[in-house]
């Protein structure tokens, strides 16, 4: 009976560590994606739905952000991060009643929520401070450079050695955020230096907070991760709030413009479902298909930004684009090359 017991719990570790390939036998993980149980319908189906349901809510986020901070001029940006955090906490914590997200928890998984709590503070609050530096397209081409903090951590802790082509790649969003920056301190009168180290630190928060979000989520669902890690951000962001000031006059602001509440609360509901959406597609998939589907959502970001918002559009922005989304797809190109080599090697 002991070794029955052992078979079945090495075979439900085995589906759990490769969700595509499961045996005869073999206890199916259940994923569901709010309210939807996804694992009855054919995983491409499954997958189609989480990556629509992610890219279209994360565009419809990424307008309404620059919308609020860069048109509304919303100056409270650590009330904002609060006030997401707790959103994000409240729609969690109804998908978490529903299974097995309140139970007794080890020190090192308290660690772990306790970490990606803190990459999420440094990711939102400062995030949300750039905008008073920098164009929302600046931005968006920052947070598609997370290689750029895992190699400069690679070397610097772990020795660790790249090929020539990852150093290619890091070349080419180099220059094209270079190229893209500088276009950008001559065109637009926001432009300010103090932006560009403020995205350095969210770039390497958002680094940490996808590694480690995918740690969690090996032993918990998506909206659990999204609990825990979103009520210790909050109880981190509450001091920030109250020693800048920024609770009462906040407030305040948000009674007299009712329009800009609209804005935010449609901004949390989009910023939450494609969260939720995008990390279910990494549950059904892995984290090279979330690449994927995260750079071609920053993509079409930008060039929304520039078509929506009016933006003077140099020859630098061109070139810069051109030569930074180069080194992305070089980026997707070689992880999919090493994705198709453990596939192989998984299934022989």
């Amino acid at each position: 009976m002991q070794s029955r017991r052992s078979a079945s719990a090495l075979t439900e570790k085995n589906v759990e560590d490769h969700p595509h390939k499961t045996s005869p036998g073999a206890v199916k993980r259940t994923i569901t994606l709010f309210g939807v149980n996804l694992s009855a319908l054919p995983t491409p189906l499954a997958l189609a739905i989480a990556i629509t349901l992610s890219f279209s809510s994360q565009i419809l986020y990424s307008t309404l952000q620059e919308q609020v901070f860069k048109v509304e001029k919303f100056p409270y940006y650590w009330l904002h991060t609060l006030l997401q955090c707790l959103f994000y906490t409240t729609l969690a914590m109804v998908g978490t009643q529903t299974g097995p997200g309140f139970r007794k928890r080890s020190r090192e998984e308290l660690l772990l929520f306790v970490s990606i709590g803190f990459c999420l503070i440094g990711n939102r609050a400062l995030g949300n401070l750039s905008f008073y530096y920098i164009d929302y397209t600046t931005k968006t081409l920052f947070q598609s450079s997370k290689i750029l903090p895992v190699m400069f951590l690679g070397v610097l802790l772990l020795k660790k050695r790249y090929t020539s082509i990852q150093y290619l790649i890091s070349s080419l969003l180099i220059l094209g955020l270079f190229l893209f920056s500088s276009a950008d301190a001559h065109s637009s009168e926001s432009f300010r230096i103090e932006g560009v180290f403020l995205m350095g630190i969210v770039l390497f928060s958002d680094a940490g907070k996808s590694i480690l979000q995918e740690r969690a989520m090996k032993t918990n669902c998506q909206t659990t991760v999204s609990f825990f890690g979103n009520i210790i951000a909050s109880g981190l962001a509450i001091p920030f709030v109250v020693a800048y000031g920024q609770l009462v006059p906040g407030i305040a602001h948000l009674w007299e413009h009712p329009r800009l509440v609209g804005l935010i609360v449609l901004l949390f509901i989009s910023g939450y479902i494609g969260q939720i959406s995008m990390l279910t597609v990494i549950r059904l998939s892995d984290a090279f298909t979330g690449t994927m589907v995260s750079s071609a959502r920053k993509l079409a970001t930008v060039i929304l930004s520039f078509l929506l918002f009016g933006k003077p559009c140099a020859t630098r922005h061109l070139i810069g684009g051109g030569v930074f989304f180069s080194g992305v797809a070089l980026n997707i190109y070689l992880k999919r090359s090493k994705h198709k080599k453990t596939t192989a090697a998984v299934n022989s």
